[in-house]
């Protein structure tokens, strides 16, 4: 299996981080592969440092499942130590990308999870689009955070 990165995830394009208790937005560009998401891919976020909690995020995907019936389905967390899998799931069975809507936090998993170490936020596709319209789109993922 494949497993996609964003420029954030990769430090080509580095994004600022909280500093205090403030909340801060930060927006990461997802960059949809050419060909269609094998089932139980990752697509990496980014590496949130020790001390730094995410309070909330929204996803704002376009359309990437041009089917009637759409069944592109992923979740949102923190990969487990092997960069594997997801270690820890914020929220299972998100259905961004299957229209042009914006899914946001559906708990309050995201800000519960321990800061004590750096975690490497990513989106699992659980189950893939029946019809792939991803090529040449962009969608992005707002992650909320505070230092």
């Amino acid at each position: 299996m494949t497993k996609y990165y964003t420029d954030a995830a990769t430090n080509k394009k580095p994004l600022p981080q909280p500093f205090s208790a403030a909340v801060m937005k930060i927006a990461i560009d997802v960059i949809f592969p050419s060909i269609n998401y094998v089932a139980n891919e990752l697509h990496q976020l980014i590496e949130i440092p020790a001390g730094v909690q995410v309070v909330d995020y929204d996803i704002h995907f376009p359309d990437i499942d041009s089917n009637g019936t759409p069944t592109i389905v992923c979740s949102i967390g923190t990969e487990n130590a092997g960069g594997t899998d997801l270690g820890t799931v914020w929220d299972a069975a998100l259905t961004a990308g299957q229209s042009a809507a914006v899914v946001r936090a559906a708990t309050a998993n995201c800000a519960q999870e321990s800061t004590a170490a750096a975690r490497k936020v990513s989106l699992k596709f659980t189950a893939i689009a029946a019809t792939y319209a991803g090529l040449g789109k962009t969608g992005q993922v707002i992650l909320h955070l505070r230092g």
